[in-house]
């Protein structure tokens, strides 16, 4: 099965502009992730919003439903993002109660940590979100303890935004999750949309299968066998290797190296 997903900008949610002692949110990425579930397909959303380190607590999401000017989320009946004041509380809770058992939210660089498998780079913490607050019709809001780092960062005007990662149901649009937080200057990072959605904790779909490398397929040329599949998972591979006239030529290799 494959992920397909969608990146945009914008700068308005739904019509209703956020909070405006936060800067407002200036731009909107999307992530619709396509499952084949259909009880529980989940798609990923990662907002921006401005930064704000003389404030104590920042806005996280919006207090009402969230769109986008380009319509989407197209997958979702009305094409916007749900939260009211119910979800909304029922999300700080949650986030709240990981707080306290030790996993606050991660808030790293340009969502490095969805990056982190596909470059290899580290992904260290600007901040960490130990508390959340629902306030009624305005939105999530947390404390974002800051690293010096971070801090320095941003005040020095390298970074002006962080963006958080937020799970929702595609069939419904309701918000169920934050995965995590950056801060960032481009909400749309290139190719953070298949990081996402390998990363992006739904652990009820299938794996993804693992792309073939250039040394596998040498090893298929080699063998005499031919795919047009640029992916090929362990039970196909097993297929294809197991064919008798196959494994008498892996066989044939593997004495000579022997």
């Amino acid at each position: 099965m494959k992920k397909q997903l969608t990146t945009l900008t914008s700068s308005v949610l739904g019509g209703r502009h956020v909070a405006t002692t936060l800067a407002a949110a200036v731009s909107f990425a999307a992530l619709s992730n396509q499952s084949d579930n259909a009880e529980s397909p989940l798609g990923v959303a990662a907002c921006t919003f401005s930064i704000d380190l003389e404030q104590p607590w920042q806005q996280i999401l919006p207090g009402a439903d969230f769109a986008a000017y380009d319509g989407r989320p197209t997958e979702v009946p009305g094409n916007k993002w749900r939260i009211d004041n119910a979800k909304g509380e029922a999300l700080a809770a949650k986030l709240n109660a990981r707080a306290d058992a030790g996993e606050q939210l991660l808030v790293d660089y340009d969502h490095q940590t969805l990056l982190a498998k596909e470059n290899g780079s580290k992904a260290p913490a600007s901040a960490w979100g130990n508390k959340f607050e629902w306030r009624e019709d305005k939105g999530l809001f947390a404390q974002l303890n800051f690293t010096p780092t971070a801090r320095k960062h941003i005040k020095d005007g390298e970074y002006r935004y962080y963006s958080p990662v937020v799970i929702y149901n595609k069939q419904t649009g309701e918000v169920l999750d934050l995965h995590s937080a950056a801060l960032t200057n481009d909400p749309a990072v290139k190719g953070m949309s298949q990081a996402a959605a390998l990363h992006a904790n739904v652990n009820n779909q299938p794996s993804e299968p693992t792309p073939m490398n250039e040394a596998l397929a040498l090893l298929f040329n080699l063998l005499g066998i031919t795919t047009p599949e640029t992916d090929i998972d362990a039970a196909a591979l097993h297929a294809q290797l197991t064919k008798p006239g196959v494994k008498a030529k892996l066989d044939e290799i593997k004495s000579k190296l022997d």
